[in-house]
């Protein structure tokens, strides 16, 4: 027994080693969003739900940008455990190419329409619908800064480099706070302001990244014969992530019809909500990349007893954060509304919002854990497939509930605290799974 807890203790400091730069930098992102809201959200409700509906359709390149990252963070840790250095920079250049052709793809085909997309949530505010397509299309148009730099930020934190990608990220947050006041109200940009000062604000801090990329990664390595290969790999392993992602964003365009249909208001607290709900995620989606890096560095080096440690101890501290945010979503969910807008409607329905999602946070929490385990293990196929049949519930589940039942915003909300309490079951079900019939066996052969 001291035995297991004094390496249940060292699994639990490798842990947080690697996972608090990482928290700190998912912070960061978050603090990008909280300040943009926060000014926008002066603007008045209209301007939220301009953003929030935009936001959708970025968030879809977010999306596609995980069949590289995700590929290139699995196949990276995996090659940097093995020892297997001159694979691990081909690996990199790989994933760099990748997310670059990625990128373009995804520029022109959503800034150069932005007007059909947004026009598909058939808002009745004709500004809110033209406000939305020029944020949609400058974000769009600058998401080749955005995506490179979540490509570069998943090849440093898999060389363990969470420190420098946190200090990093730090410069364009600073120049973020900067640059949003000046763009929305002193240059009155409005909403558009919001965009440009994070695009800014990004393209500053990829210079830093690229610098630092080249540094450990050596991206002038020569892939000629070997980079398509490994791309295919890459895109393989990162393709079920990136299709559950899409598949969500575009249930989520669904589920915004639905809401829009209630008014601006009601996209105005969904908005407002899903960034207040995004403490949870961000704060655990740190320990989950943590352990993705950690799980698939020692399933490189076969050291297959330290992983189910790995995942305990991940386990143990992402519920905990979920239980604490539970309570505080459930005590105190007008007063973080009012962070962001003082109406009393959006307040109301926003605090009603935070209280039915709040009670999905730990079944949440333990989804995120078992994602970054699984695809450490290069098992990337049973978490997209898991999300994508349980969010996909959401559809009908909320039409019944909102239409049917006639139980409106309320039942869309319960329609996704629900369906985030299955896929947290389900998936924590799947990871023991795993590890009795997968690891056991890796076990037998290694011995």
């Amino acid at each position: 027994m001291i035995y297991k807890k004094g390496k249940d203790r060292e699994a639990l400091k490798s842990l947080l080693t690697l996972a608090l730069p990482m928290v700190g930098s998912q912070l960061l992102q978050l603090t990008y969003n909280f300040i943009d809201m926060i000014w926008v959200g002066k603007l008045g409700a209209d301007s939220v739900a301009a953003v929030g509906s935009a936001g959708f359709f970025l968030n879809l390149g977010w999306a596609m940008a995980s069949m590289v990252t995700v590929g290139v963070n699995v196949k990276l840790s995996q090659a940097i455990g093995a020892k297997k250095e001159r694979y691990a920079k081909i690996v990199a250049k790989s994933g760099f190419l990748g997310i670059a052709i990625l990128a373009v793809i995804f520029s022109v085909t959503m800034g150069s329409s932005s007007t059909f997309w947004i026009s598909t949530f058939a808002m009745k505010s004709e500004w809110v619908n033209i406000a939305a397509s020029q944020y949609l299309s400058i974000g769009a148009w600058g998401s080749v800064i955005t995506l490179i730099n979540l490509l570069f930020i998943s090849i440093l934190n898999s060389y363990k480099q969470t420190k420098k990608s946190f200090k990093i990220n730090s410069i364009g947050f600073i120049l973020n706070i900067v640059l949003d006041p000046l763009l929305i109200f002193k240059f009155n940009m409005g909403v558009q302001g919001a965009i440009i000062a994070t695009l800014i604000s990004k393209a500053i801090t990829l210079i830093f990244l690229f610098r630092e990329v080249h540094k450990n990664a050596y991206m002038k390595v020569n892939i000629s014969q070997e980079g398509g290969k490994c791309l295919k790999s890459i895109v393989s392993l990162g393709f079920p992530t990136a299709l559950q992602r899409v598949i969500f964003g575009l249930i989520y365009i669904v589920m915004g019809r639905f809401i829009a249909s209630f008014g601006t208001d009601a996209i105005a607290i969904q908005k407002i909500g899903i960034q207040i709900e995004s403490i949870t995620f961000t704060l655990v989606a740190g320990i989950s990349q943590a352990s993705t890096v950690i799980v698939g560095q020692l399933c490189g080096a076969k050291k297959y007893h330290e992983i189910k440690q790995t995942y305990r101890q991940a386990l143990l501290l992402a519920a905990c954060m979920g239980v604490f945010l539970t309570i505080i979503f459930l005590s105190i969910p007008e007063m973080l509304i009012r962070i962001f807008v003082d109406s009393p409607s959006v307040v109301q329905g926003g605090a009603l919002y935070l209280r039915i999602i709040g009670i999905s946070q730990v079944f949440m929490t333990a989804e995120m854990i078992g994602m970054g385990t699984l695809n450490g293990l290069g098992r990337t196929v049973i978490p997209p497939v898991n999300s994508i049949l349980l969010t996909s519930l959401r559809i009908p589940l909320a039409y019944v509930m909102a239409f049917s039942f006639s139980y409106g915003l309320m039942g869309i909300w319960w329609s996704i605290s629900i369906t985030s309490v299955l896929k947290g079951l389900v998936l924590t079900g799947m990871v023991f799974y795993v590890f009795n019939k997968k690891i056991t066996d890796d076990e037998t052969v290694a011995n």
